[in-house]
C-alpha cells in the first residue's frame, strides 16, 4: 500500500490500486458476514462501491438483508380455531402466558406461529 496524501479539511488521496484493494476487502468481508447473518452498515457498502467505481470498475453493491421478520398477527377466536378449543380457553392461555401474546384495545393478539408451536408441542 502506498502512502496516502493528506489534504486540508480531513480529506485523503489514495492510489487507485489501494482503493480497489480496500473495496475488494470490504466486499469479501461482507460475504463472510452474510454467511453468519450479519452485515456491514449500508454506508460502508456504499463506500466500497464508490471506491470500486472510481477505479473504473463496477461491481454490484451487495444489498443488506432485511433484519426484520413479519409474523401474522391473529386474535383469540382465530387461535381457538387453530387449537380446536374455545375462545375463552385461548384467552386463559394467553393471560397465563402459556402462549405469548398481548392485549391491544381490550383484545388478545398473538402470532399464528406461536399458536402453532403451542398446538404441536403441548403436553
Amino acid at each position: 500500500m502506498s502512502e496516502p496524501i493528506y489534504l486540508p479539511a480531513g480529506h485523503v488521496l489514495i492510489p487507485a490500486a489501494d482503493a480497489r484493494s480496500i473495496a475488494r476487502a470490504i466486499f469479501k468481508a461482507q460475504e463472510e458476514l452474510g454467511k453468519r447473518g450479519a452485515s456491514f452498515h449500508p454506508s460502508v457498502l456504499k463506500l466500497a462501491a464508490y471506491l470500486n467505481s472510481i477505479t473504473g470498475r463496477t461491481e454490484p453493491t451487495p444489498q443488506p438483508q432485511a433484519d426484520t421478520v413479519r409474523h401474522e398477527v391473529i386474535d383469540a377466536p382465530e387461535a381457538a380455531q387453530i387449537l380446536g378449543c374455545t375462545t375463552r380457553n385461548v384467552t386463559n392461555l394467553l393471560a397465563r402466558k402459556r402462549i405469548p401474546g398481548r392485549k391491544v384495545a381490550g383484545r388478545w393478539q398473538t402470532t399464528r406461529e406461536d399458536v402453532e408451536v403451542y398446538r404441536n408441542y403441548r403436553t
